[in-house]
């Protein structure tokens, strides 16, 4: 599984591709082998041009792809979304949801927890929440 969160958690000590790498340490692999893949990811969202900026140099849009990019570097059957527009501005968010169509025709399952009505519509299911009770 892969998580992108709604408080992005990237590391500030790092740089993008960097972040992006970080859930391959628990893996056990080979860094190395994973770096064009790093890369790739970054590109695919934008992001080849600042693949090498700190986090801190980065806006908060960008920094979220590059969140998205490293719920993906394992190559994840389940990718798990939380409130993932919530921080960026409206191109960073058609990126993203032009990312996450996407995937979604590469048939992997995706599930977005989302006040952002135009992404939920995107969705093959919804369900909406209110009081903490499913109401659909």
């Amino acid at each position: 599984m892969g998580f992108v969160f709604q408080h992005i958690n990237l590391l500030p000590n790092l740089n993008a591709v960097d972040n992006v790498m970080m859930p391959l340490v628990c893996h056990g692999v080979d860094l190395a082998d994973f770096r064009e893949r790093a890369f790739k990811l970054l590109a695919d969202l934008g992001l080849s041009d600042r693949a090498l900026f700190s986090v801190e140099q980065l806006s908060g849009g960008q920094q979220q792809r590059v969140a998205v990019a490293r719920a993906l570097i394992t190559e994840p059957a389940i990718i798990v979304a939380d409130e993932p527009l919530t921080f960026v501005d409206e191109a960073s968010g058609k990126t993203i949801t032009d990312f996450f169509i996407k995937l979604r025709d590469e048939k992997k399952t995706i599930l977005i927890s989302t006040h952002a009505t135009n992404l939920a519509r995107l969705a093959d299911k919804t369900y909406s929440i209110q009081e903490g009770k499913i109401v659909n």
